[in-house]
């Protein structure tokens, strides 16, 4: 058994317990995944209510930059568009790599 937050949503285990099936796995993408949703809509929110959405991520972790943070890629994500790591502009999920930032070979 683990007493601290595990997998890839790092899940504590009384949460993980409370939303997860007894097959579930918190290692397992998938299975967390799925219990985070669960998780996020606990409640019967409406979370295509902004306000909501965010209530709901800070209640998942309590912290006001972590929230930011988690809207502010949920809005990249909806739109298909990210920031890599160095790149000085958003580009196309589609998009190998920025070719402002990483230009090809010449």
């Amino acid at each position: 058994m683990w007493d601290r937050a595990v997998g890839p949503m790092q899940f504590i285990p009384s949460t993980w317990r409370d939303y997860a099936s007894s097959r579930a796995d918190p290692h397992n993408v998938f299975d967390a995944s799925l219990v985070s949703g669960r998780y996020l809509c606990a409640g019967g929110a409406n979370l295509r209510d902004r306000a909501r959405l965010a209530a709901a991520v800070f209640r998942y972790n309590p912290s006001e930059a972590y929230a930011s943070a988690v809207l502010a890629w949920a809005d990249r994500y909806a739109r298909g568009v990210c920031r890599p790591k160095g790149c000085r502009r958003e580009v196309r999920i589609r998009e190998v790599r920025c070719s402002t930032c990483h230009p090809g070979p010449r």
